[in-house]
């Protein structure tokens, strides 16, 4: 009988979250919202830079 409850619990703390009503039924989505301005994060950019880069250094001895 402990046991159910456990799993009564689990869920009432993980799964029934209250939401917030003004901010919709997504309040506590982890997904970015509309409105947020949107940016590359830094791995993005060093990863762009590192393959600039290789594509120059292969340019350079054609030239």
């Amino acid at each position: 009988m402990q046991r159910n409850n456990h799993k009564l619990e689990i869920r009432n703390h993980c799964g029934d979250a209250p939401r917030d009503r003004s901010r919709g039924a997504f309040a506590h989505s982890p997904l970015p919202s509309p409105l947020s301005p949107r940016a590359f994060t830094l791995v993005e950019l060093l990863v762009v830079i590192t393959i600039i880069g290789i594509l120059i250094a292969l340019l350079l001895p054609a030239v």
